[in-house]
């Protein structure tokens, strides 16, 4: 599947790391989907496997009612085992995920951590379609 150009992204997930990956986005060019659905690219971040297994595989779960084509970046601390069933089960539907947990710089977790960029980093795994599209 070759990595398609990223116009806009819907995010699911915890508040407080919406806020900053949104606006980082936009100012990046892209635009903000109306929904999940509708995005180029959904990026998630769940503190917990299962409200994340709930988010892309449940009942009304964001791979459901995504588009062939539909990049998905999970943010999250997952696991390599849910890493590799999100990209079985995208593929499966014509899409494609990177796994690209967020890391605190640093040895403390200070409040407002995930409010500043500089204090953040993200180590990516993927195809490399996959790659390029979320670069």
């Amino acid at each position: 599947m070759a990595g398609k150009k990223i116009a806009s992204f819907a995010f699911v997930g915890a508040e407080e790391i919406a806020s900053p990956v949104s606006h980082a986005l936009e100012q990046a060019g892209l635009a903000k989907a109306p929904s999940p659905a509708s995005a180029d690219a959904v990026l998630t971040y769940f503190t917990n496997i299962p409200s994340l297994e709930e988010a892309y595989y449940g009942s009304d779960g964001i791979l459901q009612g995504s588009g062939e084509g539909t990049l998905f970046i999970d943010l999250s601390p997952s696991t390599v085992t849910f890493a590799r069933e999100l990209y079985a089960i995208a593929s499966s539907y014509g899409c494609n995920a990177v796994d690209a947990p967020l890391v605190v710089r640093g040895a403390a977790c200070p409040s407002g951590t995930f409010s500043n960029p500089s204090s953040l980093g993200i180590l990516a795994g993927a195809e490399k379609d996959a790659f390029a599209s979320a670069r």
